[in-house]
Formats: C-alpha cells, sequence, structure tokens
C-alpha cells in the first residue's frame, strides 16, 4: 500500500491564518477610516507663512550689541543630557566657545536647576 502524504498548501492553510471577507472588509474600513481622518485634519490647519527668510537673518546683530555692555559671563540653563558631556563631566561646545569668544559660561542642567530655589 502506497504512503499518502499532506500537501505541504494544505498543511500551510491548515496552520496560518487566513483572511476572511468579513476580516477583508473591517481591514478596508480602518484604512479608510484613517484616511479619512488625515484628509479632515489637514483641512483644519492653517496655510503657513514663511517669507524665506529667518528672524535671525533680518536683524542686524551688530548694531544690536553696539550698545549693550559686556560682562564676560554668560549663564545657561538647559535641560539635562541636551549638550556635549565628556567622561571627566566638562562640556567641551562651552569650553570651545570660552576659547574662542573669551567669554565664561555657567551651565546648569535642568536636573539642577530649579527656578524655585
Amino acid at each position: 500500500m502506497s504512503e499518502r502524504r499532506l500537501d505541504p498548501a494544505l498543511l500551510r492553510g491548515l496552520t496560518q491564518p487566513r483572511l476572511s471577507r468579513r476580516g477583508l472588509f473591517r481591514s478596508g474600513a480602518g484604512v479608510a477610516g484613517i484616511g479619512g481622518m488625515a484628509a479632515f485634519l489637514s483641512a483644519c490647519g492653517i496655510q503657513g507663512t514663511h517669507s524665506g527668510s529667518s528672524a535671525a537673518e533680518s536683524i542686524d546683530w551688530t548694531s544690536w550689541w553696539a550698545g549693550k555692555k559686556k560682562n564676560g559671563h554668560f549663564s545657561f540653563d538647559n535641560w539635562a543630557a541636551y549638550i556635549d558631556q565628556d567622561k571627566n563631566g566638562k562640556y567641551p561646545t562651552l569650553e570651545k566657545f570660552t576659547k574662542q569668544t573669551g567669554i565664561q559660561v555657567t551651565y546648569n542642567d535642568a536636573a539642577v536647576a530649579d527656578p524655585a530655589t
């Protein structure tokens, strides 16, 4: 008597989930709903007014700083881990800034800096 082997396609059909007509329509409705919501949200937005140049480009910084008194010190507060820090706890970017400008920087990260204290 010859041994009957199962068809690999039949085994695959028995072990893998099938897509029913109801499942297909449910997935299609979900995709259509997401697309409709995206269209609705984009219609609720406002159009930008970008003029091609930023505010920083339109300010004459030389004349702005001309009447200011320089004291050689800058206090800088920022969120923790938003600035580079070496393994010794120093901040290479701030040290480079001090070297280039001669301005000393006091850096406080947000984990330490608390406006209430």
